[in-house]
């Protein structure tokens, strides 16, 4: 821009990445969630309504994984019916909560430094959910449900 006779020298881009780059991270991550949540409820409706199980643990071992039942808690949840959801898959909706973390986390870091690496922090937050979901798991296959 000019200003006062000389260029403006101001910068046009903070840390180094302009309002373009930003704005064509932004329309990447949101194109990759949609595609995500296409290919999801895809999976859902395809696994519900033809009643098979894709779960290749619970398929060759007959032990349920900490999956098993997820595709019918969220169709539940997504109908507002919580009962029926944590009669399916009791920790569906922690993992959902931690999905939606984890994504939102690697979003802003993605959009603000363009790296597609991403840890969740803080780490003892993956650490002791890793911990539930094997107890989860060791519990429900002890349990029966």
């Amino acid at each position: 821009k000019f200003l006062n006779g000389a260029w403006d020298s101001a910068p046009l881009h903070r840390k180094g990445y302009s309002g373009f780059i930003m704005k064509k991270r932004i329309l990447k991550i949101v194109f990759f969630f949609s595609t995500a949540v296409l290919l999801f409820t895809i999976l859902l409706l395809i696994t519900e309504y033809l009643n098979i199980s894709i779960c290749p643990i619970k398929r060759f071992t007959g032990l349920s994984c900490p999956g098993c039942g997820f595709s019918r808690a969220t169709l539940s949840l997504l109908e507002f019916d919580f009962y029926s959801s944590i009669k399916y898959n009791l920790f569906a909706i922690p993992i959902l909560l931690y999905i939606a973390y984890v994504s939102c986390c690697f979003a802003k870091e993605y959009i603000k430094n363009g790296k597609k690496e991403f840890y969740p922090k803080p780490e003892w937050l993956n650490i002791v959910f890793l911990f539930v979901m094997v107890i989860w798991t060791i519990g429900r296959n002890i349990a029966g449900i």
